[in-house]
């Protein structure tokens, strides 16, 4: 695991890449990373992988973070449970104000949906959301607060889309 560690680093001094943006990449604390440089700490797997996907994404020049990573997922997986392509949400244009077009509304609908489990279920703090997508701060927690008013846990598909991706618990 050490020696996986190593080539990490290796490749990320190689590529010029600071240890503060591959953290910021891999959604690592900077500080852990530090501690596993300094070897007071040993890496975990996920840790390696992270980071491995990390410097990958950074060598094809792709900068997505974490964050927005866990939000196309989550945002895929609402599509998926609503039997919408993910393309034609993406192709909607999330900071156009155009509530009067179904299509839009509808696209507008599932990214609260997906921001909704991105923030209570996976953690990512709105803020970093709202990074992630392009929307501001206000426009993310009135997304989520729209889903918040219109769902009651026990008859929601919503619910039970977050309960099967959770495994139960």
């Amino acid at each position: 695991m050490t020696d996986a560690f190593w080539q990490i680093e290796r490749k990320r001094r190689q590529l010029g890449l600071s240890a503060n943006k591959l953290t910021t990449l891999a959604g690592i604390n900077s500080n852990h990373y530090s501690d596993l440089v300094a070897r007071k700490k040993h890496p975990r797997a996920d840790t390696i992988a992270k980071l491995k996907i990390a410097l990958s994404r950074h060598e094809r020049g792709e900068a997505t973070t974490l964050p927005a990573m866990i939000y196309r997922l989550c945002l895929l997986s609402v599509c998926m449970s609503e039997g919408v392509k993910i393309e034609d949400v993406l192709s909607q244009e999330p900071s156009r104000r155009a509530t009067f077009d179904p299509v839009w509304k509808r696209a507008a609908d599932l990214r609260a949906k997906a921001l909704y489990i991105a923030h209570t279920v996976c953690g990512v703090p709105q803020k970093q959301l709202a990074a992630a997508t392009g929307l501001t701060p206000a426009a993310v927690s009135l997304a989520m607060g729209r889903v918040e008013d219109a769902c009651e846990p026990e008859d929601v598909p919503l619910f039970r889309l977050v309960e099967t991706a959770i495994g139960g618990l």
